[in-house]
Formats: C-alpha cells, structure tokens, sequence
C-alpha cells in the first residue's frame, strides 16, 4: 500500500488488486490450515499423530484402542 503512488509500483497495482489479493490469501490461508488445527482429525492423520507423540511411543497406541 506505501508504494501504490510511486515509481517503484512495478507491479501497477491499485488499491482494488491489493484488497482482492489480500481476501483471497485470506482464504487459500484458511482453507489450507483447517485440517491442520481442526479439532475433529482421526487418529491415523500425520497432524494428529505428530501432536500425540505420547500415544505412538507407547506399545500400545491410540489406534489399537480405537479411540475417536
């Protein structure tokens, strides 16, 4: 935004490309993490087993007691 009116405005953006490519990372930014910090990933998913070392380590696992 600090360099919409100057010469080093490359790109030529205007304050409308600027909003829209902010709402749209915005988005991809969302959608991209909901599996990652959703609260509802089954045991098997790399992002839950990585946050449940506990439960891997030991002989036993979350997944042979069939947790949900």
């Amino acid at each position: 935004m600090a360099v919409l009116d100057s010469s080093h405005n490359i790109l030529a953006f205007r304050p409308q490309n600027v909003m829209f490519s902010f709402v749209v990372g915005l988005l991809l930014m969302t959608f991209g993490m909901y599996g990652q910090v959703s609260g509802s990933l089954p045991h098997d998913n790399p992002y839950w087993l990585s946050r449940h070392k506990d439960w891997t380590s030991s002989p036993v696992s979350a997944l042979t007691w069939g947790l949900p």
